[in-house]
């Protein structure tokens, strides 16, 4: 895995955590995250989360993590989103049906099943988004918390 798939490291941040001696996602994983503020561009923040997300990365890699365990934390976040996101407690009471639903089928169903359903579910939410959104920023919020289940469903290919 090319440390490029962490969440926020581009090519330039690889430069520069290369340049700083941390080539590979395991360099990461076993960095201190005060440690990787040295390098340009990162801050506290930035760097605990850089250094978790290679460490899961990693776990993952090794099979302590199953991908499937991506898409359920995927649709928790979601699921804790929607009360600040929904415009109603109508709307949100659908959105937080359709995570349920994924949520059922992440625990009852093989791969292939999974995929396409929690794949298509998560679109529909994309495209109601506006509708059940507070705002167009709530809207993109939400539209951005389904990409990223779908990202994570896609994973489950390998």
């Amino acid at each position: 895995m090319d440390i490029q798939e962490l969440p926020g490291v581009g090519p330039v941040l690889a430069a520069r955590l290369s340049a700083a001696g941390y080539a590979t996602i395991a360099d990461v994983a076993a960095a201190d995250p005060e440690a990787l503020q040295a390098v340009p561009g990162l801050g506290p923040t930035s760097s605990g989360r850089l250094v978790a997300a290679a460490r899961s990365a990693a776990a993952e890699a090794d099979g302590a993590i199953h991908p499937a365990s991506r898409v359920a934390k995927a649709v928790d976040r979601l699921r804790e989103a929607i009360p600040d996101l929904a415009k109603s407690k109508k709307h949100a009471a659908a959105l937080v049906a359709s995570t349920n639903r994924m949520t059922r089928w992440l625990a009852d169903l093989d791969r292939r099943k999974i995929r396409n359903r929690v794949i298509a579910e998560s679109r529909q939410i994309s495209s109601e988004a506006k509708k059940r959104a507070t705002s167009n920023r709530a809207a993109k919020a939400l539209r951005g918390h389904a990409e990223r289940i779908e990202k994570a469903v896609r994973r489950l290919d390998g």
